[in-house]
């Protein structure tokens, strides 16, 4: 992971995470997982986690990125 990227907390690093369809994050990784895998180079991804860091004020329980 880049060092200038926020922080995730490590339970949800390590957890596995179920998607239901439907909802939004099933169809955002649906579409990541639709596409030409040489377009996911490790640079694109990193540059996706950027561009949603822009929207991440704070961690999913409140607490501030330190």
């Amino acid at each position: 992971m880049s060092a200038d990227l926020k922080p995730v907390a490590e339970d949800y690093l390590r957890d596995e995470i179920h998607l239901r369809p439907g909802s939004r994050l099933h169809r955002l990784v649906a579409r990541l997982a639709d596409t030409y895998i040489d377009d996911l180079s490790d640079e694109r991804i990193i540059e996706l986690e950027r561009l949603a860091d822009t929207f991440r004020i704070t961690h999913a329980d409140g607490s501030r990125f330190s």
